[in-house]
């Protein structure tokens, strides 16, 4: 396994400190690069250490929480590095969240100061915590570091055991809870990754997840500052531009979740944009149908998946790159810093290929809930943490995503995995896309429901829906319903809502 802190003799160091022991051979080499230009490993040393500073002067120490609301994307990297070199915890807010609920979350971890986009921080102008905008916030910096300002690692600042990051879930069922991750677990997480996707430091990864999400930040932007690589990033996705950086910039590494990787497909350069740069193409977040990663494998390009959650920093499994093309819909074997396991009945391990729920623990594994202790004791069992996942285990340990628990459908005391009727639904051209869900039934207790959105220009009934199961399924795991919709509610990461799906078809 390749180590991010080979060149870190003391492992109790902040992410700082090992982010510049990646490049101290080379400094002038680029670390980020967006939309305002290019900083060199040197010039992002100098800038964190400055924004540190900055943020000790709004009150910021260590403990305290800084929240980022923004699209600037390399100033959220800059903000976060401030925040492990002072052992502060970043609290990244989503930008499509209402007011409300941002005002929420600010409350419930009660943040010490607000950094972000000067239009975006104006929806927060009732609050009394400072403000800053990142425009600012990078004059005052220049500022501080014209006055030789900078903060000064000691063992009152941070180290690697510091709680780092306050990442809130997305909250689909009752208020959402902020996952801790330390600085600890990130340089694990990032273990995981580089050993998964080879990442080196001559590598370039292209980010265009938003960056209020582990999935932005860690899956391979993190790790590639830890090798001292280029992280490139967008401040909001868009097929188009991510084809053409593809090309010109030739990053090795990115990550679409399934809703961009459809939006990649169906861009007309996509055929003939090369995509040759990419070794790994990342996918996740939820069950990804088989057309949209088979697309970029006709492509040549390696496309797998990662499994895990917020609570996981998000990796816990990968897929070999080795096995990308022949063994589509697995997403690998735990990762170097992770171990897995199947939850069966009365909670003893499940057999090989038995479904049940999928428990991991390892390093990278959040330490808690903010405020939450009884929702974290509820969270592990015997030291390993309950992801709320159906999944199974081939014999030589490969991982498989059925369903969610709390969307597992039981008719008639059968359990009915809605990704496997939505793998048909997906085979289907003159569907765009589709859901199935639960609805309460008088007989059986609950039965499928296929929630469709139509193709473009496609007639379609529901018969033709149904027709579909005929001979694929068994009987009792047909759909005995379709409803019609435009579109399916998604969250900002483009994953289903689920639970909207169920209003839609209960109502």
């Amino acid at each position: 396994m390749v180590s991010p802190t080979s060149g870190v003799a003391d492992h109790a160091a902040d992410l700082l400190t090992r982010v510049g022991a990646a490049r101290a051979h080379d400094l002038d080499h680029p670390a980020l690069i967006d939309d305002h230009g290019a900083l060199t490993y040197g010039a992002l040393i100098d800038r964190v250490e400055a924004v540190a500073a900055v943020l000790a002067d709004l009150g910021v120490a260590r403990g305290e929480r800084v929240a980022s609301l923004g699209t600037t994307r390399g100033d959220v990297f800059v903000t976060l590095l401030a925040c492990a070199r002072l052992g502060a915890l970043l609290v990244p807010l989503n930008l499509r969240l209402a007011t409300a609920e941002l005002d929420w979350m600010l409350d419930d971890c009660a943040v010490t100061a607000i950094v972000g986009d000067d239009e975006l921080l104006d929806r927060l102008a009732h609050r009394g915590e400072p403000r800053l905008g990142f425009a600012a916030l990078t004059d005052r910096a220049n500022a501080a570091l014209c006055d030789g300002r900078r903060i000064v690692a000691d063992p009152s600042r941070g180290r690697g055991a510091d709680e780092l990051m306050v990442v809130y879930t997305s909250g689909t069922t009752g208020r959402p809870k902020g996952a801790v991750l330390t600085q600890s677990a990130i340089v694990a997480h990032a273990e995981n990754a580089i050993d998964a996707f080879g990442i080196t430091a001559d590598d370039r990864t292209l980010v265009a997840l938003p960056l209020f999400h582990v999935g932005g930040l860690n899956v391979t932007a993190t790790p590639t500052l830890l090798c001292g690589g280029t992280v490139c990033c967008h401040g909001r996705f868009d097929p188009q531009r991510w084809l053409i950086d593809v090309e010109q910039l030739r990053p090795a590494t990115s990550v679409l979740v399934p809703a961009m990787l459809d939006a990649v497909i169906r861009h007309p350069a996509f055929a003939a944009t090369d995509l040759s740069s990419l070794r790994y193409l990342v996918s996740g977040s939820s069950i990804i149908p088989d057309q949209l990663m088979e697309a970029f494998l006709d492509r040549g390009v390696p496309t797998g998946q990662v499994y895990g959650l917020t609570e996981t920093g998000p990796i816990a499994t990968a897929q070999p790159v080795d096995e990308v093309f022949d063994r589509v819909g697995s997403s690998g074997f735990a990762s170097p810093n992770s171990e897995i396991r199947i939850s069966g009945a009365g909670g003893l391990p499940a057999g090989v290929g038995e479904p049940g729920e999928v428990l991991v623990r390892g390093g990278n594994v959040f330490s808690r809930y903010w405020n939450r202790p009884e929702d974290t004791a509820a969270a592990f069992v015997g030291g390993w943490f309950r992801t709320g996942d159906i999944g199974s285990l081939d014999a030589e340990g490969r991982l498989t995503i059925h369903s969610r628990m709390k969307e597992m459908i039981i008719s008639g005391g059968e359990n009915v995995y809605p990704a496997e009727l939505e793998a048909v639904l997906a085979d289907d051209p003159r569907i765009a896309e589709s859901a199935v869900v639960g609805r309460p039934d008088e007989r059986w207790g609950e039965v499928p429901v296929a929630v469709v959105v139509s193709a473009p220009g496609a007639s379609l009934t529901a018969d033709d829906v149904l027709a579909l199961f005929t001979d694929r399924l068994a009987r009792y795991k047909h759909p005995k319903a379709v409803q019609f919709v435009d579109a399916l509610p998604r969250n900002a990461m483009g994953k289903v809502r689920k639970s909207a799906v169920v209003a839609l078809v209960t109502r």
